[in-house]
């Protein structure tokens, strides 16, 4: 019902992006549902524009993506949201997250020097932030030992 609604309002709106939310939000249902690749498609149609879009739908369909094991698909997205603006619609999933999502996708398709980077942007990020970031963290620097071969 609330994707329903979420369509409705987005007919009433002049933004592109709007128009597409209901996409998001099926395809966080689906995502819970276990179902990925419907979840992708899903995410997907809600892309408005890789790096002015929502950037909250490149994280989640990173997530997925990195799930169904398409690293380098889940890595370009989250390298095209880190290209877009740090306001607006930007401001939906931070740098920092699309930076982890980044590392990790490039860690998974095997790409060193980026993962690297993504990773130690993580770390210097986070490094003060609140306790509850403290595992993702140290997640990072451990892949960052691991990479570097320290």
């Amino acid at each position: 019902r609330i994707a329903d609604s979420v369509e409705v309002w987005g007919r009433g709106n002049s933004y592109g992006r709007d128009r597409r939310l209901h996409h998001h939000v099926r395809g966080l249902l689906l995502a819970a549902r276990g179902d990925l690749e419907g979840s992708a498609a899903q995410f997907r149609h809600a892309i408005f524009s890789p790096t002015g879009g929502y950037t909250r739908t490149n994280l989640e369909l990173g997530r997925v993506l990195l799930r169904l094991g398409r690293p380098r698909e889940a890595a370009s997205l989250a390298e095209s949201a880190l290209r877009g603006a740090f306001e607006s619609t930007g401001t939906y999933a931070t740098q920092t997250e699309m930076a982890e999502l980044a590392a990790a996708a490039w860690d998974a398709a095997g790409i060193r020097d980026s993962a690297l980077l993504r990773y130690r942007q993580v770390a210097s990020n986070w490094a003060h932030a609140d306790p509850t970031f403290g595992p993702r963290v140290e997640r990072a620097r451990l892949r960052i030992a691991a990479l570097s071969g320290q």
